[in-house]
């Protein structure tokens, strides 16, 4: 596996986690922050050189001479086609005898691993977050739907069935109700047949379009979303509003506050990742709360390893600010755990109240 080093890198998903769980070592991980240029603390090259170096020394230090000299080989291969003159991302580097690859990774701090397996703790919540779905950027004059897939975000046309404003809703169905009645005058208005009342107030009267209105676009999304989540951008009292009327089932819990009427590109990336991350651990914490309907088939700390290399865990959770002490046997639980089909779970802070740095629950 060697990509194209030329051009955007892309981010890890649970496939690529997996096969890389499943690679011989001897295995090296590094990981390399963002780096802006003229931020100080030497160059982006500088700090790869450095991390290289320190890399094949511990490959030197390995008793597999031969595994060590492929896997040194492929990290110097991966090297060269790199673009570190300039800034860029996080990204992480993975290489192994006959193996190479890289990905962008944010939010990883400076590290150099050597061992086994590859250093994959690191790389859970970021892997494991959603990673393709539909973004609806509500407005009442041009709401926008976007795709988003692995970092990236491209913007759709509105399908047909999609009114293009409010105001363009008028030529699809009216609501089910009429706004304004009539009523007899009675003899104390003179000559004039009847009298305009209101049924609701103008406040009342806007919400009930609106609402249509988002009723509408909800439905002509239907067949363009496919049953694949989605992630809503707007004011929080019209997304509160869509989520009433809408009838979709995959909507994500996590939600952008703000007008996204002329949001660029990469401002909607961004929002989509971090709603996704917080989708993700939304997700985690649930998971959590229920281990303690499953009592007898939680497993204490020191038995998570053995299980999940025979493939008897169903879930696994680790924290991702575990103490040094508690890393490489957290990681080895996260290697067996990809290998072994489990479900993994990656929750911020050093411990799990009750629990520790380390859970599984078993299968049977």
């Amino acid at each position: 596996m060697t990509p194209t080093m030329t051009g955007t890198l892309k981010n890890l998903n649970s496939d690529e986690l997996k096969a890389l769980a499943r690679q011989v070592g001897p295995c090296v991980t590094i990981q390399i922050p963002a780096y802006q240029p003229g931020a100080g603390g030497g160059s982006r090259q500088a700090h790869l050189r450095q991390l290289t170096h320190t890399a094949l020394e511990e490959l030197g230090k390995l008793d597999r001479p031969t595994e060590a000299r492929r896997a040194a080989a492929a990290l110097e291969n991966l090297i060269a086609a790199l673009p570190v003159n300039h800034g860029g991302p996080a990204m992480t580097l993975f290489c192994a005898p006959g193996f190479e690859a890289a990905y962008e990774t944010p939010g990883v701090r400076e590290q150099v691993a050597v061992g086994d397996h590859f250093y994959l703790l690191a790389q859970l919540a970021n892997a494991l977050a959603p990673q393709d779905f539909f973004i609806l950027g509500l407005s009442q004059n041009h709401p926008r739907l976007f795709h988003y897939q692995h970092g990236r975000c491209a913007e759709l046309p509105l399908p047909a069935a999609v009114p293009a404003s409010l105001e363009a809703a008028g030529a699809f169905d009216k609501p089910d109700h009429t706004l304004e009645g009539r009523s007899s005058g009675g003899p104390s208005v003179g000559a004039m047949r009847g009298v305009r009342f209101g049924v609701s107030s103008d406040h009342d009267s806007e919400a009930e379009y609106l609402r249509h209105f988002f009723e509408l676009v909800d439905k002509g999304l239907k067949s363009t979303l496919g049953g694949a989540p989605l992630f809503l951008a707007g004011v929080h009292e019209e997304i509160a509003l869509y989520r009433k009327a809408a009838k979709y089932p995959h909507i994500f819990e996590a939600e952008c506050h703000g007008n996204p009427q002329h949001s660029s590109l990469d401002q909607v990336a961004k929002h989509a990742a971090a709603g996704a991350m917080r989708e993700y651990r939304t997700a985690c914490e649930r998971a959590q709360r229920n281990l303690s309907e499953v009592p007898n088939k939680v497993l204490e700390p020191k038995r998570v390893l053995e299980a999940a290399t025979a493939g008897r865990v169903r879930q696994i959770f680790v924290t991702e600010d575990a103490q040094p002490v508690d890393t490489d046997l957290l990681n080895q639980v996260v290697v067996e755990g990809l290998r072994t089909g489990a479900e993994l779970f990656s929750l911020a802070g050093a411990e799990m109240p009750g629990f520790g740095p380390i859970v599984g629950v078993l299968r049977y």
